[in-house]
């Protein structure tokens, strides 16, 4: 059974060298004149979750916008994208950037990427960021690890996983579950 990838690409951006087409079905969005608010992306995320195929790849491929606007745009389309590949077992979120991409974008995409990976306690997918065809950081969790907390987050209540999760009765808050930045 093929898989499905999905692409938004930002105005500016280029198209990620890593994604093939005949590795997956690629069903590609561009933000050039897409409004958060138009559901183009919904509507998207919603037919490839309801395929046979499963959502196994996203990708948003950045564009070197790093004001407010574009921090917005991107946080909301990457937590849409995760949300469309988190049901997959051994899924993945990247969050690409050209390779000629300044130091603010790219820390700015570690830091979402980061942030995104820890709010998805549920996700069986991982999360990563590419420059190009380089890995510069990645969700380190192994993914026993990822479908480990899924499947207690299923049959445990959020304060009896946070428990669980801690291993000495803390909360999970403030650890580093295993994720590291690559140099770039």
């Amino acid at each position: 059974m093929a898989s499905i990838a999905l692409v938004v690409v930002e105005p500016g951006s280029d198209w990620p060298p890593f994604v093939l087409g005949g590795a997956h079905d690629v069903i590609a969005l561009s933000q050039a004149n897409v409004d958060l608010d138009s559901g183009a992306l919904r509507r998207a995320c919603q037919r490839a979750a309801h395929s046979r195929a499963g959502v196994r790849l996203a990708v948003l491929a950045c564009g070197s916008g790093v004001d407010d606007a574009s921090i917005h745009r991107r946080a909301f389309t990457a937590s849409r994208l995760l949300a469309a590949v988190a049901p997959t077992l051994g899924g993945q979120l990247v969050l690409s950037a050209s390779r000629g991409s300044c130091a603010a974008l790219r820390l700015g995409l570690i830091g979402l990427a980061s942030t995104l990976s820890t709010a998805a306690t549920t996700s069986l997918a991982g999360v990563s960021v590419r420059v190009a065809y380089e890995i510069i950081w990645l969700d380190a969790r192994p993914l026993v690890a990822r479908l480990g907390a899924a499947l207690r987050c299923a049959s445990y209540s959020h304060n009896a996983w946070q428990l669980d999760m801690a291993g000495s009765g803390g909360t999970h808050k403030g650890r580093n579950h295993g994720r590291k930045a690559l140099p770039s």
